[in-house]
């Protein structure tokens, strides 16, 4: 729900739970994958939270 309501807050938490994970990301890296992304479902997602990314 969170990235529906403040997408700047969902990459900030993507990047934080890689860290946690030792796995080095940034926000760039996260909008750049989830442009590749070719799931119907997921893409409708996008679609509703992108506004804010």
């Amino acid at each position: 729900m969170t990235a529906l309501t403040n997408p700047q807050k969902a990459l900030d938490k993507i990047c934080d739970i890689g860290n946690e994970l030792n796995i080095s990301v940034t926000k760039e890296e996260v909008i750049e994958y989830l442009s590749t992304i070719d799931d119907e479902a997921t893409k409708m997602w996008l679609i509703k939270a992108r506004g804010g990314l």
